[in-house]
């Protein structure tokens, strides 16, 4: 049965089993068996692993797993670091279970969530239960401060873990929990598909242009046949808007893939504007001005498209 479990087994499981209370006392006290959580045992050679102890806390509470334990178990590879780690021992990586009631548990770095959950809303996982993909994101997304919530947002969207169209249901059960109103701003800009922080800056100088419509990170197919993705683009003129983060010229063939990938949307007609994390987050009055310059040239063989200054 431990073979099965991570190399672990409950006192329920023993006596299920065969051995009697005294036994399983005595297996303790030797030193043959540690007791990792209340009645949740293992043999002292077991050895250690981040499923071990994300199993012991299942077995010990009997409630799904959720949040940083959720995103563990699914194998959620958010860039972060009590994810990094890869251990899910508690006070390294802080253990998270979700139940209807509260069970009032005393163990240490355990975050206990009183929250219900329905089926739809739960998986398994090697006989683990845990919160699904998509509501694990939503629930970190909720608890964490504001900048790591939008760095989850944006592996989300980019990984696929969540839509903007989910992220809105949940709003509506939420209405009223704790980190309903960072979810709701996080909708604002998960629906526009920024797929980055830098990105994330461009959103509200977009959206100042009155009577422009863009789309965000968009697939374009040129006359070559070849299809690249814009981080935005504007409806109407071959306008598109490239942004570089932080870490763009640290990672040499990106630089170099970009450069020709640029090459090829300009000998197809188009325009691209380059901007930098310090001009969206310095100059975003200078880059929207650039824009607007580009937009109304660009228009000036084309039927007009009102742009506000």
């Amino acid at each position: 049965m431990a073979a099965t479990q991570d190399g672990l087994f409950t006192r329920a499981q023993a006596r299920e089993s065969g051995a009697a209370l005294s036994t399983i006392r005595r297996w303790i006290t030797s030193g043959l068996v540690i007791e990792v959580y209340p009645g949740v045992l293992e043999p002292r050679s077991n050895g250690d692993s981040s499923r071990k102890w994300l199993r012991a806390l299942s077995l010990a509470t009997g409630a799904p797993l959720s949040h940083w334990s959720a995103a563990l178990l699914l194998g959620l590879d958010h860039d972060a670091t009590l994810l990094r780690d890869a251990s899910a021992r508690h006070g390294s990586t802080p253990l998270h279970i979700t139940t209807a009631r509260a069970l009032h548990l005393n163990l240490p770095g355990v975050h206990e969530h009183q929250l219900a959950l329905d089926h739809a809303a739960t998986v398994e996982v090697a006989g683990i239960r845990s919160t699904s993909v998509q509501r694990t994101c939503v629930d970190l997304m909720a608890w964490l401060p504001p900048a790591h919530a939008r760095s989850l947002a944006f592996r989300a969207l980019q990984r696929g873990w969540l839509t903007s169209e989910v992220l809105g249901q949940a709003l509506t059960m939420r209405k009223g929990w704790d980190g309903t109103p960072q979810l709701r701003e996080l909708l604002v800009f998960f629906s526009r598909n920024a797929h980055s922080p830098a990105e994330w800056l461009l959103v509200p100088i977009l959206d100042s242009l009155a009577g422009v419509r863009w789309i965000g990170n968009e697939q374009v197919r040129l006359t070559s046949g070849a299809v690249f993705v814009l981080d935005a683009r504007i409806v109407g003129v071959k306008l598109g808007i490239e942004v570089d983060g932080l870490a763009f010229h640290s990672d040499r063939d990106r630089f170099i893939g970009d450069r020709r990938r640029q090459n090829a949307l300009v000998a197809d007609g188009w325009t691209i504007l380059r901007f930098t994390w310090d001009d969206l987050q310095g100059r975003p009055a200078v880059v929207r001005a650039l824009i607007v310059e580009t937009l109304e040239r660009l228009q000036a063989a084309q039927s007009p498209i009102a742009v506000s200054r």
